[in-house]
């Protein structure tokens, strides 16, 4: 169990003024716990703020928000932030230095863009750099050089635990590359931090499981590698040395209702979704502080099941509170005109007719 976990109090902001304003709250009622700073200004001027919390040795990365539609995954930083601060986790701050990015895209607009205004995928460019922004947050990632990175993301589906019609609300993808490309270390440390994220959230109630392509990876070809793939592999930090982080992870949380304009963000239930992300990092953060995270036996993710995905595009199954469920649930083999609809909506996503091309 969780030492403290606190009913969550802010839900999916829509506007970068206003969770900056959450986050000085937050840093004004605990001036001596967190600390602010900015990693520079985007194209739209607007401060890359981040917060550092605690002193210790050991490193923890944390970055939210890095598509517009990711609502939630926002106040579920704010939330751990919060978190942290309370007595609670006074051994986690003085074991750990954690440092919590709550708008890894800080310029969304009202076109609700999931990628900068030009069309980048700024989790996608730490290879090329062509936004300024994610040559910013390499930068403080070189200067922080985390031995842990966790990555908030939200899920544009319904997905199910494998063979059952019980709603997967949690997901976690440890194979940010395959785990051949990865060492025996890397892999486990990430498989130790799916258990004991699963272990955490199941605590308030929420069904854990494998992120549903989990089998998959992320590959440079044709899909650029993703920013924490890249830490995995490494990456150089100047002076002709190179830095990679010991375990990054994807933690995933379902949306909750439709998923594609902003008026339809606030839901009712996002508050226990929003609380699975504190959750989730918290009880990996006091493992890492408490000395058991290296006895975590790695079978705690290995026998997770499997969540499923069989919607499209966000859109709430007709059948899911009728009762009626489908053959193919149970059986985890979703009709071919299903897989075939996801293919075609994940080659030409677009959220908005104003949205460029994504890149």
């Amino acid at each position: 169990m969780l030492p403290h976990l606190p009913q969550p109090t802010m839900h999916a902001f829509l506007a970068y003024d206003e969770a900056i304003a959450a986050l000085n709250s937050i840093a004004a009622d605990a001036p001596q716990t967190v600390e602010l700073a900015s990693a520079g200004r985007s194209r739209m001027g607007r401060e890359l703020v981040y917060a550092r919390i605690g002193s210790g040795p050991k490193k923890v990365w944390v970055q939210a928000r890095g598509r517009a539609v990711q609502a939630l995954t926002t106040p579920g930083a704010l939330e751990l932030i919060k978190a942290l601060t309370h007595d609670a986790y006074a051994l986690v701050r003085e074991q750990l230095t954690v440092l919590v990015i709550p708008m890894f895209l800080t310029d969304c607009t009202e076109k609700w863009l999931d990628y900068t205004e030009d069309g980048v995928d700024l989790e996608r460019d730490w290879e090329e750099f062509r936004a300024p922004e994610a040559k910013l947050w390499f930068d403080l990632w070189a200067d922080f050089k985390p031995e842990y990175a966790i990555n908030l993301h939200q899920m544009a589906n319904w997905p199910f635990v494998e063979g059952t019609a019980d709603i997967c609300a949690f997901q976690i993808f440890a194979n940010m590359l395959r785990p051949e490309e990865m060492t025996e270390d890397q892999w486990n440390t990430n498989r130790r931090i799916g258990a004991l994220a699963a272990a955490a959230v199941r605590s308030i109630g929420v069904h854990p499981g494998k992120f549903w392509n989990h089998r998959k990876h992320h590959d440079a070809k044709p899909r650029r590698l993703n920013n924490l793939g890249f830490m995995l592999r490494g990456l150089p930090v100047g002076d002709g040395k190179v830095h990679r982080v010991r375990g990054a992870v994807y933690f995933e949380v379902r949306k909750n209702g439709e998923f594609k304009a902003p008026e339809r963000v606030r839901n009712t239930g996002d508050d226990e979704l929003v609380r699975i992300f504190p959750a989730a990092v918290l009880g990996v953060l006091v493992a890492l502080a408490d000395g058991t995270f290296d006895r975590t036996p790695v079978e705690g993710y290995e026998s997770l099941p499997s969540g499923t995905m069989y919607t499209v595009g966000g859109t709430k199954p007709d059948w899911l509170d009728s009762g009626n469920v489908p053959d193919w649930v149970f059986k985890n083999a979703p009709p071919q005109w299903l897989l075939d609809a996801f293919a075609h909506f994940a080659r030409v996503r677009v959220w908005s007719t104003d949205d460029p091309p994504r890149r």
